[in-house]
């Protein structure tokens, strides 16, 4: 079935990709010139609201923010997350633009408030004695492993050593009694040449 231009479901679709175009280039200008700050209840400046991901992206439409952005961000509506998604470009825009804006709030909260700076740092160090931490566990294990592999080893060759040395003990017994059994047989052997000729005489 065709679908017309002016068909309910066509147009509200039109009208929610228009708003994720409107949003992106709002975006795009914070990206550009820095997110705008604002004064919240105790008159203290903070950034302007900004969505954080793709489903609040998909809810932002404008109340969130102040009368300033408001009044230059009229097409901001709400949009379905289905219809982003469903949209391959437009998602990869907007994830992008999601990610450049997430540095963008850090760098301008870190000359905000100086103590944001020394929380990220804070975060980054204790990040990295994890990180340490975590290579010093794996290599005491490791040392564990290698102590105990190598005192299976030793086990093992002692247990070789053993068996070797219990064959070479059994095959020298075997030795002697073969030579004792070819000495009792050239003895017997002299015995019977010695007794032949005394038959023959009788």
């Amino acid at each position: 079935m065709n679908i017309s231009k002016n068909h309910i479901s066509r147009r509200l679709r039109d009208e929610a990709l228009s708003s994720i175009d409107a949003k992106c280039i709002l975006l795009e200008k914070w990206a550009r010139n820095g997110i705008p700050l604002c004064r919240n209840a105790g008159q203290a400046l903070e950034l302007e609201w900004f969505p954080t991901s793709l489903r609040t992206f998909c809810a932002w439409d404008g109340s969130q923010n102040g009368k300033a952005v408001q009044a230059q961000g009229r097409l901001l509506r709400r949009n379905a997350f289905q219809t982003l998604t469903s949209d391959a470009k437009r998602l990869r825009e907007v994830k992008a633009l999601l990610k450049t804006i997430a540095e963008q709030a850090m760098k301008a909260r870190k000359r905000l408030d100086p103590r944001v700076a020394v929380d990220a740092a804070e975060e980054r160090i204790r990040i990295e004695r994890e990180k340490r931490a975590g290579a010093l566990l794996g290599y005491r294990r490791a040392r564990q492993e290698a102590r105990e592999l190598r005192a299976s080893l030793f086990a093992e060759q002692r247990a070789h050593k053993q068996s070797i040395e219990q064959m070479d003990r059994g095959l020298k017994q075997q030795d002697r009694e073969i030579m004792d059994l070819r000495k009792q047989v050239a003895e017997l052997t002299d015995t019977l040449r010695k007794a032949t000729p005394i038959r023959q005489v009788r």
